[in-house]
């Protein structure tokens, strides 16, 4: 199974690229490459294989934890983001911790620069207006 998902579902330079001989992933949500990660189950030989890369060993996962457990593991949480908002209620749930709006330190109301007039003195000249 593992063969015909590397062969069929799995895309270079989609979903992984190939640098220096090696197959690196690529994080589907940010592009960016992962390194130091690799697919289970075989999968990750496989497509070693498919690429023509040298195979490297089957890795073992140790332990596995989810985020959520892994940071209730702090004594204090904070940050800063965006988007807490939307999970507001989760951040309650998972960590007993509130969400805290700050309002922007700049208005986004349009500036409006008035004209300043220039005048020559002793010209007789009418004044000119300019923008700056």
């Amino acid at each position: 199974m593992q063969a015909l998902s590397a062969q069929h579902l799995y895309r270079r330079d989609k979903h992984y690229i190939v640098s220096d001989g090696k197959v690196q992933i690529v994080d589907e949500y940010s592009g960016r490459v992962m390194p130091d990660r690799s697919w289970e189950h075989g999968l990750h030989q496989m497509i070693e294989t498919k690429e023509g890369c040298e195979m490297t060993g089957q890795r073992r996962t140790q332990a596995r934890i989810t985020y959520q457990r892994f940071f209730r593991r702090y004594l204090h949480l904070c940050g800063m983001t965006g988007t807490a908002g939307e999970a507001a209620a989760e951040l309650w749930a998972t960590y007993g911790l509130k969400v805290v709006r700050i309002p922007t330190h700049n208005t986004r109301t349009p500036l409006v620069r008035a004209s300043l007039v220039a005048l020559q003195p002793n010209s007789g000249a009418l004044p000119q207006s300019s923008c700056q």
